[in-house]
């Protein structure tokens, strides 16, 4: 799980979802916006996708640990949002990684 400094605020969540550029993944989608701050990220998932929050949570909780693995390699200045479906609960790891490096090949175009 990501450190609290390194996930976004209630506000950095707002700013990013309402101008935030879209990208598609392999599980999910992402938004990005680039800042001059820090590079910060955040993994939702919505309800009407699952029931259960005890699902909800668990979905998180796999994003958050595949970022946590790739977080070194995300450039400073950008803020994501990766909106997690609920296929995530059942995914391959693999499939997982294979989304956050696509995200972070495409962060040059944002």
């Amino acid at each position: 799980m990501l450190e609290k400094k390194q996930r976004l605020t209630k506000e950095e969540f707002d700013l990013v979802y309402k101008n935030g550029k879209n990208v598609k993944s392999t599980v999910g989608y992402f938004k990005m916006l680039k800042n001059n701050d820090d590079k910060r990220v955040s993994c939702t998932t919505s309800r009407r996708d699952t029931k259960y929050s005890a699902h909800r949570n668990r979905i998180r909780r796999r994003g958050y640990g595949t970022i946590e693995k790739y977080f070194s390699d995300i450039p400073d200045g950008f803020w994501i949002i990766w909106f997690l479906p609920a296929e995530a609960t059942d995914a391959d790891s693999s499939l997982l990684d294979s989304s956050v490096k696509k995200m972070i090949n495409r962060l040059d175009s944002v």
